[in-house]
């Protein structure tokens, strides 16, 4: 989540990385960058789909299961200072992984049959 550039500051949020053993949250996508989150485990499933759902204000990040307040938060950050206005996300899969998606966007359902360009490789 970043602003205009991927040149601009970041924040990665990582699902399931280092074969899902470890979700996380860090400043930048650079692999030397500390951790500024992480939950220990497996979140993803090769075979179904998973929901998450992340949300911010002006100081926190929340990950949580589902797509709805129910869903119980795994990962949360707070920043000691006003977090940059989030203008762009990036999504994608680790190297030589494969991923199916599906985004919902205020009311609306996208689906890699609706947008084939936005189809990644399966975690």
């Amino acid at each position: 989540m970043s602003g205009k550039t991927e040149n601009e500051p970041l924040h990665e949020i990582d699902f399931g990385g280092h074969k899902n053993t470890v979700s996380f949250i860090r400043a930048g996508k650079s692999n030397t960058l500390p951790r500024l989150v992480e939950i220990a485990g497996p979140v993803l499933h090769c075979s179904e789909y998973k929901e998450f759902m992340i949300t911010w204000d002006s100081n926190t990040i929340n990950v949580s299961h589902g797509l709805d307040d129910s869903g119980s938060t795994f990962l949360t950050w707070t920043s000691p200072t006003t977090l940059r206005r989030i203008i762009n996300i990036g999504i994608s899969t680790a190297y030589k992984a494969n991923g199916n998606w599906i985004f919902h966007t205020q009311g609306k359902n996208i689906t890699p049959d609706d947008i084939s360009n936005i189809t990644y490789g399966c975690m």
